[in-house]
């Protein structure tokens, strides 16, 4: 039974009230055909079946994959 699947932790809230998720880890990087590049993320506190691709890297990952 995994806790989380059921009831994700509550997200960071910035200053503009925008939910804001902690990535626990990059796991790739995909040069994209439409010339983009993305990045293979795990969340923290969620699944790996909710891993997704994001564009944009957190400046604490960006030495590592950049």
């Amino acid at each position: 039974f995994n806790f989380y699947h059921n009831t994700p932790p509550t997200p960071l809230q910035s200053k503009k009230g925008v939910l804001l998720y902690e990535i626990e880890k990059v796991l790739g990087k995909v040069d994209c055909e439409c010339g983009r590049i993305k990045y293979l993320v795990k969340w923290m506190g969620y699944p790996h079946s909710e891993n997704s691709c994001i564009t944009k890297l957190p400046k604490k990952f960006v030495k590592e994959w950049a």
